[in-house]
């Protein structure tokens, strides 16, 4: 175990010996995996867990964590190079570490482009994530275009919120978007969404033209999410069917819902050289 800040971060061993940074303040803990730059958990004091993450899942290189905070970059969906991009597959730096004024705890991670990336994806970048620690989750993820040409990026922060049952919670918020209705069997389709969002079977919806902040509701508790830098949101619960073919979910399905901040399709961020663009998600637990 390696003190990063004395009683606020700490490097230890996670899952799988994966190295992992610890923190902790008044406000809440974290954990923050540098495989993928993947946030696993955020718990405010005095409170439950707020996002998911599954007990099957693997904690290998090379694999990606099902649950917690996947960042998906520099694509999004499937893809013959790997589903959702480069970035949850790969090891990232720890860049910075600060305790803030107000109590918060601030650590940066950092991912720059390398031979293996570059296999991938051609281009040189710098890649951070910022999660801020305190009553509120807030995560920032931020491209820097570091080649010489311009390059384009797609990508989420695929969020996985813990839920006491799926079947008995809703999002609010989105009423009167505009959505393209992805499911895992059957045809696309495009639809407008009435009410609130309900998950009694799969969801997989694309909701377009949304800055919108969200509500999660589960009948226990209402988790406030919100975001900046991407005109979409993503909706995804796997439903039981679905969920049966997936060896990390299966019969735990009820147990989460995904929100996630997203960036996909026309939204494409277009970067020049030297320029950069953020991602950012808030979440927090409504009083």
């Amino acid at each position: 175990m390696t003190d990063i800040i004395p009683s606020r971060v700490v490097q230890l061993p996670g899952p799988s010996g994966l190295p992992m940074l610890k923190i902790a303040n008044e406000f809440a803990t974290a954990e923050v995996l540098l495989h993928g730059g993947h946030v696993l958990s955020f718990q405010p004091a005095g409170a439950a867990p707020v996002l998911w993450m599954s007990p099957r899942s693997p904690f290998a290189e090379g694999k990606a964590v099902r649950g917690g905070v996947p960042v998906c970059w520099p694509w999004f969906g499937p893809d013959p190079r790997g589903m959702h991009g480069l970035a949850r597959y790969t090891a990232w730096q720890l860049a910075e570490a600060a305790q803030l004024a107000d109590g918060r705890t601030r650590i940066t991670l950092a991912l720059t482009a390398n031979a293996a990336t570059r296999a991938l994806w051609p281009f040189a970048f710098r890649l951070e994530l910022a999660v801020t620690v305190g009553r509120e989750l807030e995560l920032a993820l931020t491209a820097t275009n570091t080649d010489q040409t311009p390059w384009s990026w797609h990508g989420a922060l695929h969020t996985y919120f813990a839920v006491a049952d799926a079947r008995r919670t809703q999002v609010e918020g989105l009423d009167g978007c505009a959505y393209l209705d992805a499911p895992s069997t059957g045809p696309l389709r495009n639809a407008v969404q009435s009410g609130p969002v309900d998950f009694k079977d799969e969801v997989n919806r694309r909701y377009f033209e949304t800055d919108r902040m969200l509500i999660l509701a589960d009948g226990v508790r209402r988790i406030r999410v919100t975001k900046s830098g991407s005109n979409a949101s993503v909706v995804w619960n796997a439903g039981a069917a679905s969920a049966a073919n997936m060896a990390e979910i299966g019969d735990l399905w009820p147990g989460y819902v995904c929100i996630e901040a997203a960036v996909f399709g026309d939204g494409r961020v277009d970067l020049l050289p030297g320029c950069a663009w953020t991602l950012r998600q808030i979440i927090a637990l409504e009083p």
